[in-house]
């Protein structure tokens, strides 16, 4: 559903304006303000949703249930092979990066590591993905 209003409507196309140039925006008699706060709306409708299921899988509401996983968001963009310098990726490539990071955290588990080596090990994922992100764009 995000993919289809991302990639196949105009909104879409506002959103990538809005991240990479908001000038041709401006130029085509586009609001910059009103597609920011519809952004924002999708975001914390995102948001919300997310701490519904969090919610469902925690069996209860605690304001520090998530400390610690923006971290993960952050790790899953960049070996999802965003680049965080140009801006440029692909939702695919985020999902499978939200997928590697989380089967690697789970694996982890399993292995019964601590929480500390469990965030160092993203922590060099991280630092593998960006070296091979820049390493690209020298290229």
């Amino acid at each position: 559903m995000i993919h289809t209003l991302l990639y196949h409507t105009r909104f879409g196309t506002r959103v990538f304006a809005l991240g990479g140039n908001r000038e041709p925006l401006r130029f085509g008699g586009i609001s910059v303000k009103w597609s920011l706060l519809w952004v924002y709306a999708l975001g914390g409708a995102c948001v919300g949703l997310a701490a519904l299921l969090m919610t469902a899988r925690v069996n209860g509401g605690h304001p520090t249930a998530a400390i610690g996983l923006e971290f993960d968001a952050i790790a899953a963009v960049a070996v999802g092979g965003t680049a965080f310098e140009r801006g440029k990726g692909s939702l695919s490539g985020t999902v499978l990066g939200v997928l590697a990071v989380g089967v690697m955290r789970n694996g982890l588990n399993l292995l019964s590591m601590p929480s500390s080596v469990q965030v160092a090990a993203v922590g060099v994922v991280v630092i593998a993905a960006l070296w091979v992100d820049a390493a690209r764009g020298k290229a």
